[in-house]
């Protein structure tokens, strides 16, 4: 006998009786033929075929996973929208060999049919009703014995109401300058976030699908990181971790006072004040170098309490031996190598005959690692007259390194009406030298009275040093001197901006106060800047300003820029490129008020520089002011800018702390460039304007993303002059 399931059938058995049994499959069509044989042949029969049933027709049902409530959100029933759905045959009858999914309440229909299909997946995105919706599911089935009516039954699926939770984990141990893995929980018991944003910290931020990402820290120190998980519109609260972050420190190793007057005797007698300012728990062990002009170099070490204010006296007391009728520069740093550093200022100031004092800030340089490459600083507003003319200008370098700088600086200067002095070579800078030119015009071979008139330094740094420049304009009339210092060579930041705060158009009042400025191009080509201006008494102005290649204009070409132009009021520029240039102008600008008696008294104005990044939060750090109320002594005024176009994101808490732990605190809001001034300081903190508050220090706490300008002028009540003091440390 030939049978199977194939035609031609194959042979099966070869049998001696005439009766056989053949097993079939139900649902199968088999094949069958006979052989006969006998002594005389053999003949074969047609090929035959039947068709076996053996089962019944199949009833359709299905059931579905997951039920119940999740087990991690346990007030979620499943299955919810997003969630996918298991579909599993559950009918009666016999098997099926056929299955036809269809409908899954979707348009036009979904259809999953084919054999083998008893499971089949799905997943709802989505539900209609305030809670659930019932999604209609059809289902077909067939076997040998028929096809089944179609089941038509609901899937209950259920709004997705769970939150989603922000958690992460930091793999490894992070190192400046090497990425650092963050790896975000995802998955059903993070509520299956689909979308996570970090804040790193450091002002960079970013957004993933991926749970894990990478982030490279600049510098070594404690960064919050901040994540924020989020599953279409349901988003997670912020989950903060404090993240130790090892290798070399952001911030400074060292604090530079430079040319600090330690009771100077001549024509005009120079003196300077410093305040240190300790703002945590623990004591500050401090490192001392002092570099006078006239004699070697002194060190020593300070214990600085915490919370505690010194002095310059302090400074000098803790030398080996205390100089006197001299300059110099300090240098201060931590004997345990740690971080942070004191909150720093000082004033040099002159005293007037008939009372009170002029005077001018010395701004704290931070010292860290040197620019790798040689580089260029630019001064501009320098002007020299002469001795017997009205300014005379003198030259301050320093080596900020205890390392040579390794070969000379070369300098040029640059004359507002066109000459160029260049060739000028000072000696290799030794470690920590201060070198002074008095006047600059002796560096350049030229006698003390050689009318430069105005004019911009250009002074280049050989590869791996670290050099102050600084000009001091001397008034001759009134010996009063305003220092103009470059930026410092360890800024980390990209500028993109230049803030220029407080500039004084024809201030009409008790104390006429007016700036002059200089911008120098420092390049060979033309610049077309953008010029933002905030008037205090008025609305905002802008305007463009076409700045030649090497031209340097003043503080008129600016006002010529704006329409209307301001007058008898304190304005706040922003200055940045308008022609996708890179390179920024090197400013200048010194505020002055007029003696009675002949000649004038100035200040910097604090030519800030900003970057488009946003920065991390942080604490800034204001000292060495005071407040003896609007009479006698000082009183202080208060500039608070937002260097920024966008409001503040999170307000600002200054906290006032006196020299006896008291401390006055407020909360501001910012719009974007909003210019305030409180003058004097005790109006922010709802105190009567003659409180005598004493010396003091202002904290500022300053959200992510968040960049305000603060400065302190102090003013002498006797003379109307103003120190302006700038926070000097970051935390």
């Amino acid at each position: 006998m030939y049978a199977g399931p194939t035609n031609p059938p194959s042979l099966y058995v070869t049998h001696s009786g005439t009766n056989l049994s053949l097993p079939v499959t139900s649902g199968q069509t088999t094949y069958w033929r006979v052989v006969a044989r006998n002594p005389y042949g053999a003949r074969s029969s047609p090929t035959w075929s039947f068709f076996a049933c053996t089962v019944a027709p199949p009833v359709p049902d299905f059931t579905w996973t997951p039920t119940g409530f999740d087990p991690h959100f346990p007030s979620q029933p499943q299955p919810y929208a997003g969630q996918e759905v298991t579909l599993r045959y559950a009918g009666s009858g016999g098997n099926p060999d056929w299955y036809r999914w269809s409908d899954f309440q979707q348009s036009p229909p979904k259809v999953v049919e084919g054999p083998g299909l008893s499971t089949v997946r799905h997943r709802w995105s989505a539900v209609s009703g305030t809670a659930y919706q019932d999604m209609n599911v059809r289902l077909q089935v067939r076997n040998c014995a028929g096809i089944s009516p179609e089941l038509l039954k609901p899937v209950r699926v259920y709004r997705d109401n769970r939150p989603v939770l922000a958690s992460f984990q930091v793999m490894g141990l992070p190192v400046a300058g090497n990425p650092t893995t963050f790896r975000a929980a995802a998955g059903p018991a993070a509520g299956d976030p689909d979308s996570f944003s970090w804040t790193f910290g450091d002002g960079q931020t970013l957004t993933s699908a991926n749970p894990e990402v990478q982030h490279t820290y600049p510098c070594g120190r404690t960064y919050t990181v901040s994540l924020t998980a989020r599953r279409g519109s349901v988003s997670s609260s912020a989950s903060s971790q404090a993240i130790v972050v090892g290798g070399t420190p952001c911030g400074p190793l060292a604090l530079a006072l430079p040319d600090l007057a330690v009771d100077l005797a001549g024509v005009v007698p120079w003196s300077s004040e410093a305040t240190l300012f300790n703002p945590s728990d623990t004591t500050m062990p401090l490192a001392i170098v002092a570099q006078p002009r006239k004699s070697g170099r002194l060190q020593g070490v300070l214990l600085l309490p915490p919370w505690t204010l010194a002095s310059l006296e302090d400074l000098l007391g803790a030398l080996p031996q205390r100089p006197a009728n001299d300059s110099l520069t300090v240098w201060l740093s931590r004997t345990d190598g740690g971080t942070p550093l004191p909150a720093a200022a000082a004033r040099t100031f002159t005293a007037r005959p008939g009372g009170g004092s002029y005077g001018q800030e010395v701004l704290p340089v931070p010292v860290g690692s040197p620019p790798a490459d040689a580089h260029t600083l630019w001064l501009a507003g320098g002007v020299h007259h002469g001795p017997q003319g009205a300014l005379r200008a003198n030259l301050t370098l320093v080596n900020l390194l205890p390392t040579s700088s390794g070969q000379p600086l070369r300098l040029t200067v640059h004359t507002a009406d066109g000459r160029r002095f260049g060739g000028a070579e000072t000696p290799t800078l030794a470690p920590y030298a201060y070198l002074r030119w008095n006047p600059v015009t002796r560096l350049l071979g030229f006698h003390d009275a050689y009318a430069l008139g105005p004019f911009a330094l250009e002074v280049a740094v050989p590869a791996g040093a670290a050099v102050l420049a600084g000009l001091s304009l001397v008034d001759n009339a009134t010996g009063d001197a305003t220092f103009l210092r470059t930026h410092s060579p360890f800024s980390d930041i990209t500028p993109t901006a230049l803030l220029l705060p407080d500039v004084a158009v024809e201030l009409a009042g008790l104390v006429p106060w007016q700036t002059t400025l200089a911008l120098v191009n420092p390049t060979a080509n033309a610049m077309r800047l953008s010029v933002d201006a905030r008037p205090r008494k008025s609305a905002a102005l802008s305007g463009e300003l076409l700045l030649p290649a090497g031209a340097q204009l003043g503080l008129e070409h600016l006002l010529a820029a704006l329409s209307p132009r301001p007058t008898n009021d304190s304005v706040t520029f922003w200055l940045q490129r308008a022609d996708g240039g890179t390179v920024l102008p090197a400013v200048g600008a010194r505020t002055t008020t007029p003696d009675p008696r002949g000649g004038s008294y100035g200040q910097a104005v604090p030519v800030t520089a900003l970057s488009s990044t946003p920065p991390p939060a942080r604490t800034r750090w204001l000292t060495g002011a005071r407040h003896n109320g609007i009479t006698a002594g000082f009183r202080a005024n208060l500039t608070l800018i937002n260097a920024r176009a966008q409001a503040t994101p999170a307000p600002v808490t200054l906290t006032l702390r006196r020299a006896n732990g008291t401390t006055h605190t407020a909360v501001r809001s910012f719009g974007g460039r909003e210019y305030l001034r409180y003058n004097p300081i005790t109006a922010l903190f709802g105190l009567p304007a003659d409180a005598d508050l004493g010396p003091f220090t202002l904290r500022l706490d300053l959200p992510a993303g968040v960049d305000i300008f603060a400065a302190v002028s102090l003013v002498d009540n006797l003379t109307g002059d103003a120190v302006v003091l700038t926070p000097t440390a970051d935390w």
